[in-house]
């Protein structure tokens, strides 16, 4: 983490595992104190209440969500994406907002295993921050 802010950077992300009152937590508050946005995992420890890592309130506490099978890469066209690639050079691609769908039944959910909240540390600090997709990730 020190080398992190001798590098200048504006962001740690950090998929590691604590509480309030470890090394973590210490050196995610010195960057904090220095204008770096520390987000770290939530954790792996669900279903249960109250099983976050992480929970400093400093930190940006990212929990796990997964997209369900049925939008795996296989059913995303992923072959005709692969066969594509292969047929030239110089492929291109390009990702535009189609806008969103309420009610759709694929919607991301919290598997699991993802831990929860609330803060075991401090109950009044609501844990985790966000989620976000962590499972069955299609990324170039």
């Amino acid at each position: 983490m020190d080398a992190a802010i001798d590098d200048g950077v504006d962001i740690l992300s950090l998929s590691l595992g604590g509480y309030t009152n470890d090394p973590v937590a210490l050196g995610a508050y010195s960057e904090t104190e220095r204008g770096i946005l520390v987000s770290c995992s939530a954790g792996n420890n669900g279903p249960f209440n109250g099983t976050t890592s992480n929970e400093a309130p400093w930190i940006l506490t990212v929990a796990d969500a997964h997209v369900l099978p049925a939008l795996d890469v296989t059913y995303a066209d992923g072959i005709k994406i692969l066969a594509y690639m292969n047929s030239t050079k110089k492929p291109v691609a390009r990702i535009t907002f189609q806008g969103t769908i309420i009610g759709d039944k694929n919607a991301p959910v919290v598997p699991g295993f993802s831990s929860r909240g609330p803060s075991t540390a401090s109950p009044g600090i609501l844990k985790p921050d966000i989620i976000g997709p962590g499972v069955n990730i299609l990324a170039a």
